[in-house]
């Protein structure tokens, strides 16, 4: 686990000072060591976080041992081991223990564009063909690891960190904001791949592969991809063998994730999916550590549920509890966690409680896309359930629904709003509103692959329904939370790995039948199931909490001043692709009312944050 930076460059290198003053921005992503190595036109720099061999013998750029290729590599390969053997790689013919080291043997023997499709695991992966004068980059199928790149005139560069690429002598000075990236963010708190806010700067996607010749042609292909609705799924969600082959497949890819040559630990909330890692976890790891994070707040608190959990299995229990007194500080320091644009306000908590275990361990295991690929949001169930009114015409659908309201029906206004199902699954996740939004920017649009993820008038069924709005969180509203996991995280230099993100669990889910709203109305049917196994069922929490904090008392009490300063008092970053003063005044009545969307509120305050922080420093 590391930070990595890189460059190819056409006409003139970059100063080497200047490469590693830009190195260092990712140092607290691996405080550990710290490497740059120069091969032909390509700078590579590193900076690492040991998990796997601790000796200096893991530290990388590592060439392969014919010298052809030289390999960076940003996180976990965790099927390394059985990849060593099915290419009949010796332990002798390898300088050190790291996963990384394998990967440096089979560029050797493999077309390199094979490679990304063999892993799995999460990473960021770079390959320079000193021959060939071509590099390779890819990210994992998931996009647990963040990879962000550029292409100009003078050569290519790429780096964990969005900072790092924009302060680039490449980009530095001549920086333009992209209209579609501005409108990705602020409504929907973050920067959808392949986008980001400025032009020429963009993120590989989940799955995706680049290669960069030498004349700077660019030729994008995904090695990995799920489809939206998938063919001939075998697995049914209620069948008891779906259920033991989840549990026993669950076992194999923890076991596989807690191998670690530092201290491991999990999350631990009052939810289903890391109460269910922790007790696998804790099967095969006794003394394993379990971690919790509390608000002091009746309605948010998962202290009491957590408590439960860890008792029941005998885990090794760590609690920190929020003190809203130092929230100003703590917000502000949280923030610095993220060279990117980000408007999550659960990023505090994920920020103070990794902040928290690093004091203990340097691995967390994490519970995050079961909610995604099991059907765990009660929006899968309310989507679902609105199919029916999308196989009439607009007009019949909003008299339709008109008619059962007034019949005492509870009925979504969105199904008369939105004229599609796709768009109707969009508004769940913008935050400042479809008719305040539309106000706001005018004719400018959605990134192209916004409206490509959010696109489908196709259902016909509710199991339709149900596979594509899967395949719609696994590569939409779930890159926010990896987001926000990974930059938290690896601030604070602790790696958070994610079973359920796990190649053979993510198969295991495209290949099962859901039955969701058709056969019964249990989120993640199958998780549940399998954490009773685990746990007594009279301690089982029955209802859902989420992780978060009392961000709106917070915006309109301690951080009142800040967002009035940051906000009101400032000039709003990307303000000439929309109406600023529509925004302030949006904010301030918010601020004087306390009515609206708090939400909304953070992300524009968390987009000033950052550009004040980042783009000064």
């Amino acid at each position: 686990m590391c930070g990595i930076l890189g460059e190819v460059s056409v006409n003139v290198k970059t100063d080497k000072k200047m490469f590693s003053a830009l190195l260092c921005l990712s140092k607290r992503r691996g405080p550990d060591a710290s490497e740059i190595v120069e091969a032909g036109a390509a700078t590579f720099g590193f900076n690492r976080l040991s998990i796997l061999d601790t000796s200096e013998r893991g530290m990388q750029p590592v060439q392969s041992p014919s010298g052809r290729y030289m390999v960076i590599l940003n996180g976990e390969i965790y099927n390394y081991k059985q990849l060593q053997n099915q290419f009949g790689i010796s332990d002798s013919q390898l300088r050190s223990g790291s996963d990384v080291e394998v990967v440096a043997q089979l560029i050797d023997r493999i077309d390199k564009a094979q490679l990304p499709g063999l892993l799995n695991g999460m990473f960021a992966l770079a390959i320079y063909d000193l021959e060939k004068k071509e590099l390779l980059l890819a990210r994992d199928f998931a996009g647990i690891k963040p990879l962000f790149y550029g292409v100009t005139k003078d050569g290519i560069v790429f780096a964990s960190q969005f900072d790092q690429v924009y302060k680039h002598p490449f980009f530095a000075g001549k920086l333009s904001t992209r209209f579609s990236g501005v409108r990705d963010y602020l409504e929907l708190g973050y920067m959808q791949a392949p986008n980001t806010v400025y032009e020429n700067i963009f993120q590989l996607q989940p799955g995706e592969m680049l290669i960069v010749s030498n004349e700077l042609q660019v030729k994008k292909s995904m090695f990995a991809s799920y489809p939206a609705i998938p063919q001939n799924v075998q697995e049914k969600e209620t069948d008891p063998k779906t259920v033991q082959h989840f549990k026993e497949l669950l076992y194999s890819v923890v076991k596989d994730q807690l191998v670690s040559d530092v201290p491991i630990g999990t999350f631990l909330s009052g939810g289903i999916d890391s109460s269910l890692i922790t007790a696998v976890s804790k099967k095969q790891k006794n003394d394993i550590h379990a971690f919790t994070f509390n608000v002091e707040h009746e309605e948010m608190s998962e202290l009491e549920q957590a408590m439960l959990y860890a008792n029941s299995i005998d885990v090794n229990h760590i609690t920190e509890t929020l003190n809203s007194n130092s929230i100003e500080q703590l917000c502000n320091e949280h923030f610095l966690a993220y060279s990117e644009p980000f408007g999550d306000p659960s990023s505090l908590p994920t920020y103070i409680i990794t902040k928290l275990a690093r004091k203990h361990l340097t691995v967390l295991l994490s519970g995050d896309g079961g909610d995604e690929l099991f059907w765990g949001y009660p929006r899968f169930e309310h989507v679902a359930n609105s199919i029916h009114y999308y196989k009439y015409p607009s007009a019949i659908r909003k008299l339709y629904a008109g008619i059962e309201r007034k019949l005492g029906k509870r009925v979504s206004y969105g199904i008369s709003t939105f004229d599609t199902i796709g768009h109707f699954q969009l508004n769940k996740h913008l935050h400042l509103g479809y008719s305040f939004s539309n106000q706001l920017f005018g004719n400018c649009k959605h990134s192209a692959n916004v409206d490509y993820l959010y696109d489908y008038t196709g259902a016909k069924t509710k199991e339709d329904i149900l596979l594509w709005l899967r395949w719609n969180e696994y590569y939409a509203h779930m890159q926010r939370i990896l987001v926000k996991v990974d930059r938290a995280s690896m601030h604070n230099s602790m790696e958070v790995r994610v079973p359920f993100l796990d190649k053979r669990i993510i198969d295991f889910s495209w290949n099962v039948k859901p039955e969701l709203t058709i056969n019964h109305h249990s989120l993640k049917y199958i998780l549940k199931e399998v954490q009773k196994q685990y746990y007594p069922e009279d301690i089982i929490n029955k209802k859902k909490k989420g992780f978060s904090i009392p961000y709106h008392d917070y915006l309109l009490g301690g951080l009142r001043r800040d967002v009035e300063e940051q906000v009101l008092d400032a000039k709003l970053f990307g303000a000439e692709h929309y109406n600023e003063t529509l925004l302030k005044e949006y904010v301030r009545q918010y601020l004087k009312t306390g009515v609206g969307n708090s939400w909304g509120v953070w992300i524009v305050y968390a987009m000033q944050k950052w550009a004040n922080n980042s783009l000064a420093g």
